[in-house]
């Protein structure tokens, strides 16, 4: 999975930062209000790409958990197959 947020991420925590007093200055009364809440908005945005990414994390494990045990299963199959053939006597599951 490609994760699409983190460049967005990036991009406000750095346009948070290239903001001058000047720019939040012009934008009048509401400027500390709108301020606080950009601020607010980029740390619960960063949090959950936090979150995201250890979830991602977590599904990777699990198809590499999942994939280990489907493959020792198709090995047990098959070795318990070869051996069936070997000794002349169908395995249990095709009678």
């Amino acid at each position: 999975m490609i994760p699409l947020t983190t460049n967005f991420t990036t991009l406000h925590c750095h346009v948070g930062t290239f903001l001058t007093e000047e720019y939040w200055e012009s934008l009048g009364p509401n400027s500390p209000f709108l301020h606080e809440l950009f601020h607010n908005k980029s740390q619960q945005l960063a949090q959950l790409q936090t979150a995201n990414n250890s979830l991602e994390d977590h599904i990777m494990e699990a198809q590499t958990d999942i994939l280990d045990v489907v493959a020792k299963a198709v090995v047990e199959s098959w070795v318990g197959l070869g051996s069936s053939c070997m000794s002349g006597s169908k395995p249990k599951w095709l009678e």
